[in-house]
């Protein structure tokens, strides 16, 4: 039994992580809790509590701890985590790039285990479809495009999980911040193109307003390879997801997708691609009610009871890097 200590007990700690752990009960062990009152909600009366990571570590040795708390506090959490040798998952944004150095210096002097929890790479469709990427259809990969999909660093997240990455930001190409005025509103536009050390390139574009501009449709995030083009749209409506292989003579072939529900939480999505070769994904904690963020969370904690960070605080900076 893995024992795990949580930092936080909010409404995002409820919300969230609660029903995750409830899942996976028969593997972990909740020791404690710290809260910056020192005191817990009654639901949560039965759990030891901390007013600091220092007592908790010391009395109950978890194996790891997971915080849920503001990103104001996140560095300082780090640095504790590092001197009291406690492995440890953060929420993002994982703090600001003016810490970076300091605070990779100090996680790599402690040895501990330090991740984040970037669910967006890790939702049901995007390890759907980072499978059929990873099955060499498209060829070699080239350019990840955010066609005003996905907000922020959780888009530059997306980005470099289909890039790889392991690879590092070598030049950042062009960047551009253009206002514009709508209906009493205005949208800012970002984007960024930028270069990566394993040859690939990132372009990144994102909208202030997202999903609520009346010129501009909700878009996509295409992948760009050396055979074809996978394009998809409409990422978090289950119900009417798409994705499609263009190919260089500009021939389109629409994947037929094949999704499986236990109640309302995913158990599977599978295709067949134009080579005969089945993808499936299938969903960890297939049984539980579970979100389609709540099961991209899991894979994180999941990770971690193995001993092993799926998105690393290093990672977690570079998806701040170029914004």
């Amino acid at each position: 039994m893995v024992k795990v200590g949580i930092v936080g007990a909010g409404k995002r700690y409820k919300s969230l992580y609660s029903p995750i752990l409830e899942a996976l009960k028969n593997e972990i062990k909740i020791v404690g809790f710290v809260t910056k009152s020192g005191k817990l909600s009654q639901e949560l009366q039965n759990y030891p509590v901390f007013s600091s990571l220092k007592q908790m570590c010391d009395l109950q040795k978890p194996d790891f701890v997971i915080c849920i708390t503001p990103p104001n506090v996140t560095a300082s959490i780090l640095k504790k985590a590092c001197s009291l040798g406690c492995n440890i998952l953060v929420e993002t944004p994982v703090g600001n790039l003016r810490d970076a150095r300091d605070i990779l210096n100090n996680i790599k002097k402690s040895g501990i285990l330090a991740g984040t929890v970037e669910q967006w790479p890790f939702l049901p469709m995007e390890c759907f479809k980072k499978k059929i990427i990873d099955s060499g259809i498209l060829g070699n990969i080239h350019l990840a495009e955010n066609d005003y999909r996905t907000y922020d660093y959780h888009g530059v997240a997306q980005l470099r999980n289909y890039l790889g990455k392991d690879a590092n930001f070598s030049e950042i190409k062009g960047k551009t911040r253009k206002r514009y005025s709508l209906s009493n509103r205005q949208d800012i536009w970002d984007i960024i193109l930028a270069e990566l050390d394993n040859g690939t390139t990132l372009l990144y574009k994102y909208s202030s307003l997202y999903k609520r501009v009346e010129v501009r449709n909700f878009k996509s995030i295409r992948v760009y390879g050396s055979r074809g083009t996978i394009i998809s749209d409409c990422l978090l409506d289950n119900n009417i997801e798409k994705l499609s292989i263009i190919w260089n003579d500009n021939s389109t072939h629409h994947l037929k997708i094949e999704k499986k529900y236990h109640n309302e939480t995913i158990q599977s999505i599978s295709t067949k691609l134009p080579d005969n070769n089945i993808i499936e994904w299938k969903n960890d904690l297939s049984g539980h009610d579970l979100s389609e963020h709540q099961i991209a969370i899991s894979q994180h904690i999941i990770s971690m009871i193995g001993g092993k960070v799926l998105w690393t605080i290093e990672d977690g900076f570079k998806d701040l890097q170029i914004l």
